[in-house]
C-alpha cells in the first residue's frame, strides 16, 4: 500500500483530493494538512512513501519542502505549470508535478511512479524545460558540417 500525506491549504480540495486517492486499492491517504509546515509534521511522524502537497503552500512552500524532505517523494500540485517554479521544486529535489484540476488519472499515476522513485512531468512542462536545455546548449559551428559535405556519397552512408 502506498501511503500519502496530503497538503492543500482548502479543506474542499483536500477532501477531493483524498476521496480520488482513497478509492483506488493500492494508495491510501494517511494524514491531511493545510499547510507546510503541517505537513512536514506529519511526514516525520508517520514516513508516508508521497506527499502530494500544493505549490504555494502557507508557510512552507513545496520548494522549500523539498529541500527539506529525506526519504518521502514529493508530488507538487501545481494551479498551471509555472516555468520558474517548475524549476525551483527540481532543483530542490521534487519528484513529480501534477495540475491542479486535471485528470485524477494523472494524480493516480504520479504518486504511483514516484513511489517507485521515478518522476512524472506534465508534457506542457517538458516542452518548456526542454525547450530551455536546448536553447542554453552551444549552437553547432557550421565548419563542423562541411567537412561531411565533402565526402563521397558511399562515404556518408558508412
Amino acid at each position: 500500500m502506498i501511503r500519502v500525506v496530503v497538503a492543500d491549504a482548502q479543506q474542499l480540495a483536500r477532501s477531493g483530493l483524498r476521496n480520488v486517492i482513497d478509492a483506488t486499492n493500492d494508495i491510501t491517504v494517511v494524514a491531511e494538512a493545510r499547510d507546510g509546515i503541517t505537513a512536514l509534521a506529519a511526514v516525520e511522524r508517520l514516513h508516508p512513501d508521497v506527499l502530494l502537497m500544493e505549490l504555494r503552500a502557507p508557510r512552507i512552500d513545496a520548494v522549500e519542502a523539498a529541500r527539506l524532505l529525506q526519504g518521502t517523494r514529493l508530488v507538487v500540485l501545481v494551479a498551471n505549470e509555472h516555468d520558474d517554479y517548475v524549476v525551483d521544486a527540481l532543483r530542490a529535489g521534487a519528484s513529480a508535478f501534477v495540475v491542479k484540476g486535471g485528470p485524477p488519472d494523472d494524480l493516480l499515476r504520479a504518486i504511483r511512479t514516484v513511489s517507485r522513485a521515478d518522476g512524472v512531468f506534465g508534457i506542457a512542462s517538458m516542452r518548456r524545460l526542454l525547450a530551455r536545455a536546448v536553447d542554453a546548449l552551444p549552437a553547432r559551428r557550421q565548419s563542423q558540417s562541411k567537412w561531411f559535405d565533402r565526402l563521397a556519397e558511399t562515404d556518408q552512408d558508412l
